[in-house]
């Protein structure tokens, strides 16, 4: 082979393992992953007729699997059909989700509302919580949190979790990379509010192209409604910093008792994160370091995989 046609062979495997980058990492999870999956994960600009020809090819077939519209690892096949329970289960999930941030998007000093975890990657497991971003009003943080995180644990996560507090004026997320990137591309708006914080982060689209970034906020915030000023009424002036004061007390016993078995330094950065009025979180970031090595195993892989099946219909030519 000349040096031309081996770095051109090269680049098509490369095309290929971007454009699969969404089935390598789904098996990470377990998972089997859509169509419109693959397109929406893929690391290069594509389309379903992309995906198409790729897994059309008699070389990628001997190592990906369609089944139906969903495309899993050779001899991973059984994922399928879990995924199609998953994924019904999260689209129920889902529509509760809506109903409940009708409401809740009512609560004083609510801005926006986002669906996260399994429910909104619709894989979600029997004993799936509908988790929640919560955006709040400037200076807000922790009487937001008393009130929802109050009843959420009151009503033990049946209805909701709300584990994640961001402030209206600080919603781009300074860590980017391609996990976190995944994160947010899964999640969903339910809400303009949350929209807007797509909108923002729009840096996504350098790790995945073909992400669907909201434009309908256009980045402008949410038109805060008569009904939720009324709410919001009795809470103004100095009685509302005295609620936030003693809010933030029981805030910060609540990130000392969540946090106590962590890192000290990763304590740390979320009650600085917390006092600096940006976040409030209690849902943990993903092991980005055992995530990375495993995500970079199977992706080697399957790598060598197709390498091997391409060197194999090479030599029968």
């Amino acid at each position: 082979m000349t040096r031309a046609a081996d770095r051109s062979g090269s680049r098509d495997l490369d095309a290929t393992l971007a454009l699969l980058d969404g089935v390598v990492y789904g098996d990470l999870f377990d998972c089997a992953v859509g169509l419109d999956e693959i397109v929406r994960y893929s690391r290069r600009a594509s389309g379903r007729d992309d995906v198409a020809a790729v897994l059309g090819s008699p070389t990628v077939g001997r190592t990906v699997v369609r089944r139906e519209d969903y495309v899993t690892l050779a001899g991973r096949e059984e994922l399928v059909e879990r995924r199609k329970e998953t994924r019904a289960r999260a689209r129920r999930l889902h529509r509760r989700a809506q109903r409940m941030g009708r409401l809740l998007g009512l609560v004083p000093f609510v801005r926006g509302l986002i669906l996260t975890g399994s429910v909104a990657a619709e894989a979600a497991a029997e004993d799936a919580d509908i988790d929640l971003l919560v955006i709040v009003a400037p200076s807000r943080l922790a009487f937001v949190f008393l009130l929802l995180g109050g009843f959420s644990r009151l009503t033990r996560r049946r209805l909701y979790c709300a584990n994640y507090y961001m402030s209206d004026d600080h919603l781009e997320v300074d860590r980017r990379n391609l996990f976190i990137a995944r994160e947010i591309v899964q999640a969903k708006p339910l809400d303009e509010g949350g929209e807007r914080f797509f909108a923002i982060n729009d840096w996504v689209l350098e790790f995945l192209p073909n992400a669907s970034i909201s434009k309908r906020s256009g980045g402008r915030r949410r038109v805060v409604g008569r009904l939720q000023r009324l709410f919001e009424l009795p809470f103004g002036g100095r009685f509302g910093r005295w609620c936030e004061a003693v809010a933030g007390r029981v805030a910060r016993r609540r990130i000392d008792a969540h946090y106590s078995a962590a890192r000290a330094d990763h304590r740390t950065r979320v009650l600085e994160r917390f006092e600096s009025g940006h976040e409030l979180r209690f849902h943990a970031h993903p092991n980005l370091r055992g995530l990375r090595e495993r995500y970079a195993d199977h992706r080697a892989t399957l790598e060598a995989e197709l390498e091997s099946v391409n060197a194999e219909a090479e030599a029968s030519r």
